[in-house]
């Protein structure tokens, strides 16, 4: 039984316009907390927002092909490879299979061609960088882009959130790609530099009638999503152990242990700051609670959560066909992508299951007889918007917000994009301080302790 206390903005058929778009240029980021991220509703800004206010050119400006290509031409990139233009990205990364290794300025080169070269290739969140590129969230081009100052460390209109990670996302689609639908674990203000994008939103009251890759146990009253195995983290998403005990420093106090506000040492059968109602304390809890299952598991808050594009066609039964460049036997895409061993290949690196993707293949969501047929609990119950963007928009969409992006290429007029898609996003960590904009998480400690760390 999934325990869902989420008390944020949902769709009703109702309201006419679920997500509003904002004419005001710039938004005040109090204001903006207020009425979207306290009330977890998703809104378009009608322009791309910059860590300054005042600036006139705004990312958009800022970064051209030919600024990536000045600032990260030479850095190596890990980009994803369709076996076909037909086929689907966001498959299981299998190097010099399904993702290759190249020259960024050979990634631009290919998106620029007048061939169909372009179409088979994507930029994505990049894996194994360094530990500082871990830490704060930023690898190629993100980090080069911000020490030459073409990229803010954040945005005004977040306010007091903390960011988590920033990153580029860059391809080329006449016909559209498909995301796949999914929900993010962070708040994501989604900046469109080139393109069009077509959003399908769900509210986070859908998790109980989404068929998902993973087993939700609860959902937070701002939209955070756990699954049977992460559910040991809180609303923000950082886990009890991590939050509580902030590492110390070689000049600090041994044993000076930070426990945060409203820790209880007496048992009351109540749930205290996140933690289980059971018959042990908030102090049993964080010390004698037993070891989770697997040990590798870090609550789901890996770069894997981000906008990994599954594409159309993605098949989730066995059919003994080939399924999508994959080798045809009694497995379908989903055993290939997530089970399939890779005793094989001793390069292959078997992965987990990215629990926060939903099991409906992309082109059935358009499919509303078919979608009745296969998922009559979903088609019933959860309630859909569609939000459309354009370059120069800015889309903000709460964590746990279900959404499956459409990506397109245009002929962006002004700018030397050519026919490629691109877009930064910045995700932060969901407050779970609704109330309060001067700083918006409960663990206040905890917070202002790692960014002296860091």
């Amino acid at each position: 039984m999934i325990r869902n206390d989420y008390a944020g903005y949902r769709i009703t058929d109702d309201d006419a316009t679920p997500v509003p778009t904002l004419t005001t240029t710039p938004v005040d980021a109090q204001t903006f907390f207020s009425e979207y991220v306290s009330r977890r509703r998703p809104c378009v800004l009608n322009y791309l927002p910059r860590q300054d206010t005042a600036a006139s050119d705004g990312v958009r400006g800022g970064i051209t092909l030919s600024t990536l290509r000045r600032c990260a031409g030479d850095e190596l990139v890990q980009v994803e490879k369709r076996l076909t233009n037909e086929d689907s990205f966001g498959k299981r990364r299998i190097d010099g299979v399904t993702q290759v290794t190249m020259p960024f300025r050979s990634f631009l080169d290919a998106m620029v061609g007048t061939g169909n070269e372009g179409e088979s290739f994507y930029l994505s969140p990049q894996e194994g960088g360094t530990e500082e590129d871990e830490e704060d969230g930023l690898m190629t081009p993100c980090r080069q882009l911000m020490t030459e100052g073409l990229l803010e460390e954040s945005i005004d209109i977040a306010g007091h959130m903390v960011r988590h990670a920033c990153h580029l996302w860059m391809g080329k689609s006449v016909s559209g790609s498909s995301s796949g639908l999914h929900h993010d674990y962070h708040d994501n203000f989604y900046l469109l530099l080139s393109g069009k994008k077509r959003f399908r939103l769900f509210d986070p009251s859908a998790a109980a009638h989404m068929p998902l890759l993973g087993s939700v146990s609860r959902v937070y009253f701002n939209g955070r999503i756990c699954y049977e195995g992460d559910e040991d983290c809180g609303a923000d998403g950082i886990p009890f152990e991590e939050r509580e005990f902030v590492e110390l420093d070689d000049d600090d106090e041994e044993g000076d242990v930070v426990l945060g506000k409203g820790f209880d040492y007496e048992s009351d059968g109540e749930e205290k700051e996140g933690f289980p109602d059971d018959e042990k304390d908030d102090f049993d809890d964080l010390f004698q609670k037993d070891a989770p299952d697997d040990d590798d598991n870090d609550n789901g808050e890996s770069d894997d959560e981000e906008e990994v594009v599954l594409g159309k066609g993605f098949d989730y039964k066995s059919d003994d066909d080939d399924d999508e460049g994959f080798p045809d036997n009694d497995e379908d895409d989903f055993d290939e992508m997530f089970q399939n061993n890779a005793d094989d290949n001793d390069d292959m690196e078997k992965k987990p299951p990215a629990n926060h993707f939903a099991l409906i293949p992309p082109k059935l969501l358009d499919d509303k007889t078919n979608l009745s047929k296969h998922y009559p609990d979903f088609y019933e119950h959860a309630k859909e918007c569609i939000v459309e963007l354009t370059a120069g928009q800015t889309l903000y969409i709460p964590a746990g917000w279900f959404h499956e992006v459409t990506s397109f290429s245009s002929s962006d007029a002004g700018t030397d994009w050519g026919d490629c898609h691109a877009a930064v996003n910045y995700w932060y960590h969901p407050p779970d301080l609704l109330d309060c904009f001067e700083f918006p998480y409960r663990n206040e400690e905890y917070w202002r302790r790692r960014e002296v760390q860091e």
